[in-house]
């Protein structure tokens, strides 16, 4: 039988702050997969994936793309 803790490899993502702007927030998902929220007080509140930000991009893309047509 193999543990949970014989499979998982430990890695050190870093958090943002939840008030992080979007260049920061980029800066640091191009290393990671995924950058955890932290508040204030250090609490973790959630996680910001890849794919969400690269949503996120995509969808104001689009809104550019119909205000300037």
């Amino acid at each position: 039988n193999i543990s949970v803790m014989q499979i998982v490899r430990k890695r050190d993502n870093k958090a943002v702050h939840a008030n992080v702007d979007m260049e920061g927030l980029l800066e640091r998902v191009m290393r990671q997969n995924f950058v955890p929220v932290v508040d204030d007080e250090k609490t973790f509140i959630g996680i910001v994936t890849r794919k969400d930000v690269i949503l996120y991009l995509m969808k104001e893309l689009e809104k550019r793309e119909k205000e300037n047509t």
